[in-house]
């Protein structure tokens, strides 16, 4: 899947544009990920399962921000996203990264997801069987200085 593919699904879905951004207070690269969730059209909403966050989120979302719940369960229990961003540690990321697939979620999910390989084995084995993409950020791919390294 590419990202226009992907965009281009978000724009078709019946949950039209709306992600899930599953994070807490030191979620990596989360201020990169608001502003691309901010600047891309076709994301219509934003539900965010990370309070902590909640001032930095609705200071970049503004609008966008269309609901604040205390876990990815609560938030999944009253939104069907067609996406969830999963920024978090790899430690804390294996039950948000299953609720969302539980969910029906396609996932883009922070670097490493799992502190294990047997952590992760059976998410990718959930999402393949659910035809659902189990996608991993490396954001620094396209970083110039890492480009030149």
């Amino acid at each position: 899947m590419t990202r226009r593919s992907l965009l281009l699904s978000l724009a078709a879905a019946p949950s039209q544009g709306e992600v899930a951004l599953i994070t807490h207070a030191d979620g990596p690269h989360l201020s990169a990920y608001i502003e691309g969730l901010a600047k891309t059209p076709e994301v219509s909403k934003v539900f965010l399962a990370g309070p902590a966050t909640e001032q930095l989120v609705r200071k970049g979302l503004g609008a966008k921000l269309a609901g604040v719940y205390k876990n990815a369960n609560e938030l999944f229990k009253v939104n069907k996203p067609q996406l969830a961003l999963i920024t978090m540690e790899a430690t804390l990321a294996p039950p948000a990264i299953d609720a969302a697939l539980n969910a029906g979620c396609h996932i883009m999910a922070e670097k490493p997801a799992c502190v294990r390989v047997e952590d992760f084995a059976p998410l990718v084995e959930k999402a393949n069987a659910k035809k659902q993409f189990l996608m991993l950020a490396f954001a620094n791919r396209i970083d110039p200085v890492m480009r030149h390294a």
